[in-house]
């Protein structure tokens, strides 16, 4: 898998961004629908987005408010009606 693409970043950016095939990939493997998955360190979000879109609850935290508000504008997006 390739690093994240500029769709995954155009919310805004995170150093260490893991491309959201790959967290989806994990999740599918090691979860089901309606588990609840915990981020520690939520940086961009990419693991709530992954668990959202994957029927699975998400609890995260992340103690620098740009990462923090950077996770929220991608999970608004995600759930926003085009």
């Amino acid at each position: 898998m390739t690093a994240p693409g500029a769709e995954e970043k155009r919310a805004g950016r995170h150093p260490t961004q893991k491309p959201l095939a790959r967290v989806e990939r994990c999740l599918l493997a090691t979860t089901h629908p309606g588990d609840l998955v915990v981020d520690p360190f939520s940086g961009s979000g990419t693991t709530a987005v992954a668990a959202l879109r994957l029927g699975r609850r998400f609890m995260g935290s992340e103690r620098d408010p740009a990462y923090a508000r950077l996770a929220a504008k991608r999970l608004r997006a995600e759930t926003s009606p085009d």
